[in-house]
């Protein structure tokens, strides 16, 4: 049992150095994810930004075609080229921002995934901690038996605890795997067998699927296969008994003839006999 306890022991050790390595690596992932969709953000405020200067540079050069003369051809062709120029840019900032949104979309799906793949790194990384925890203190307990040492009252507890959740889930196993052996003896049309080569056949099927499964020999102590139930044999009545059902008395002696008791108000010899007036 000791040695047992110190390889759970090790088991969870090692299930803690995993579980804190897959941690880390989680929060890498988050973290990256965060600086990718914090990049794109600032990238889109910069591109708002941009957008805001060329609008107000178009309302500027508006004002400024309101107020010019028709007839100074250069000064109108030096706005018409301007105001062009801003107007490709901003289609083209505009065309760039719809670009950084999906971009952003995109990194804040993988900011929630890396945080939900974090969350589950952290849950994973506290239960293997407890199993350890948990490990740590049957191991104990299984010095202190070794050693001969009294347990405490949680100590005791716990040790009846688990053997009675070790036991039941034997048992379980144990009913299950019966279960699929009948279930795979049903499937097939067999020849009548006695009982004792049916109950031979059923164990040896029992044993496969349980080595199948839950690898090795089945435990030593397994319940008996499904029962099949049957009509008990009747013995002969002797020449001395009187059937009652399914069951016999036996009487020493014959029954004494009725005539030969005597009781009160019974029909012997002397006896009052109640009758006696309408049989006259």
């Amino acid at each position: 049992m000791t040695e047992l306890s110190v390889d759970r022991t090790n088991e969870a050790q090692a299930e803690v150095k995993t579980a804190e390595h897959a941690l880390v690596i989680a929060q890498a992932a988050d973290l990256r994810a965060k600086s990718e969709a914090l990049r794109t953000e600032v990238a889109k405020r910069a591109t708002d930004a941009q957008l805001g200067t060329v609008a107000s540079a178009l309302a500027s050069l508006d004002a400024q075609a309101c107020n010019a003369d028709p007839k100074n051809g250069p000064a109108i062709r030096r706005l018409s080229a301007e105001q062009s120029d801003l107007g490709i840019q901003r289609r083209a900032l505009e065309g760039q921002k719809q670009r950084e949104q999906e971009q952003l979309a995109e990194a804040q799906a993988q900011v929630d995934a890396a945080s939900a793949a974090l969350r589950v790194a952290e849950d994973t990384l506290q239960k293997a901690r407890g199993h350890l925890t948990d490990c740590e203190r049957d191991a104990l307990v299984a010095r202190k038996v070794a050693a001969g040492e009294p347990l405490t009252q949680y100590e005791a507890e716990r040790v009846a605890f688990r053997e009675r959740m070790e036991e039941e889930d034997h048992l379980r196993k144990v009913r299950y795997t019966w279960d699929l052996a009948q279930r795979e003896w049903d499937s097939v049309v067999r020849p009548t067998l006695s009982r004792e080569k049916h109950d031979h056949e059923l164990q040896l099927m029992f044993d496969r699927l349980w080595a199948e499964k839950y690898g090795g020999k089945p435990p030593s102590a397994e319940p008996s296969p499904p029962a099949v139930e049957t009509e008990p044999a009747k013995k002969p009545l002797a020449a001395n008994e009187v059937a009652w059902g399914t069951h016999a008395r036996s009487f020493d002696s014959a029954p004494a003839p009725v005539a030969g008791v005597g009781f009160k108000g019974g029909t012997g010899k002397g006896e009052y006999d109640p009758f006696a007036a309408e049989n006259d």
